[in-house]
């Protein structure tokens, strides 16, 4: 049954389209097993409830969504987010994330961080920082030198212009070191 908007009167819903005269319309099906309740536009974009409870949301155009106020969501189950394009987000404020497990990144190109402030990261376990391939290498730079409060074990060669000690410097054969109050 097919009836045109004007055509709809009160409590005349079941398994009925109502379609307006451009190409909308508005499904509600009653079918045992099968029911379903959709609104769509006649360029395609849809939303649809499934008998079962999915809501399934079609966009053939840009999509827009926008909160006056507060916004929370819960899901309670897996969430999967894929963006088969660049995707940008900016926080006019904190942000904050808590993971309750393990978070893992895998990146398949570069990856570059700016902090305009102060940058802190820290852990209650081990830190392991690695770098693999033929030539890779760990740089670090600063303009005003490198501090660390605790001991350094290289297990490799240290080569510097200068290295500057506190207390001291104890090396196997071959190295001499030089302390600001040891000599």
């Amino acid at each position: 049954k097919q009836k045109t908007a004007y055509e709809i009167v009160d409590c005349d819903w079941s398994s009925d389209v109502c379609s307006s005269d451009l190409g909308h319309f508005q499904e509600f099906d009653d079918t045992p097993g099968a029911e379903r309740i959709r609104t769509q536009h006649r360029a395609g974009t849809f939303t649809e409830w499934q008998p079962d409870g999915t809501e399934v949301h079609r966009i053939v155009g840009k999509g827009y969504r926008i909160v006056a106020q507060d916004d929370n969501v819960i899901i309670k189950g897996t969430c999967y987010i894929s963006i088969e394009g660049n995707a940008e987000v900016t926080i006019k404020g904190d942000a904050k994330t808590n993971i309750q497990g393990n978070k893992l990144e895998v990146i398949e190109g570069s990856y570059g961080l700016v902090v305009k402030g102060d940058y802190t990261f820290s852990s209650t376990g081990n830190m392991t920082m690695n770098a693999y391939g033929a030539s890779s290498r760990i740089y670090a730079q600063s303009t005003t030198g490198m501090s660390l409060n605790t001991d350094l074990q290289v297990d490799g060669q240290v080569l510097a212009a200068s290295i500057t000690s506190k207390n001291e410097v104890t090396a196997g054969t071959g190295m001499h070191a030089r302390s600001e109050e040891h000599t």
